[in-house]
């Protein structure tokens, strides 16, 4: 995303719209495949990243089943993280900041302090998922309201080019 937010940013400042977007429908496959291949990994071999940090089998036991749960939904998260820089590359600080504060701030914290309530030490580790979710439905929703800008051609910019199309024939 780092890498992604200065060529987002120039390419919309200097209007190469299809530069734009070609850098950002990149990230976005990186960024999901990368963050597939953590879930998978999270999956698959829960316990071996556990051994990291510990040797007591029950700790690692324990660990790896929140672990699981805990990125049980991490799939979705880079879209989430992608909304909110490039909304911060765009000039964009309202969505951007509630992006950035969504996951942690908006949703976790009331989870983490609700779910517990109804189911205990799990409800603390299902909140993680839960906020992952909401936070992917709220960047998805801001990315969607502004579809015709960020992620295909809008109809302003096909008008334009017809314009100077018709303008040179």
């Amino acid at each position: 995303m780092q890498g992604m937010m200065p060529i987002v940013g120039y390419n919309y400042g200097a209007k190469q719209y299809d530069r734009m977007r070609e850098t950002i429908w990149l990230t976005l496959k990186v960024v999901v495949i990368s963050s597939v291949a953590i879930f998978l990994s999270m999956m698959i071999f829960p316990a071996w990243f556990m051994r990291i940090f510990t040797a007591d089998p029950e700790v690692i036991e324990a660990g790896a089943s929140a672990m699981r749960i805990l990125f049980l939904t991490f799939f979705v998260v880079g879209v989430q993280v992608v909304a909110g820089g490039l909304y911060q590359a765009l000039g964009k600080p309202k969505p951007a900041l509630i992006l950035s504060l969504s996951r942690q701030i908006l949703f976790l914290i009331p989870l983490v302090l609700i779910l517990p309530r109804f189911f205990g030490v799990s409800g603390v580790w299902i909140a993680f998922p839960i906020a992952d979710v909401l936070s992917f439905i709220l960047a998805s929703a801001l990315l969607y309201k502004d579809r015709d800008t960020i992620l295909v051609k809008g109809r302003n910019e096909v008008e334009s080019e017809e314009n100077v199309i018709g303008i040179t024939n």
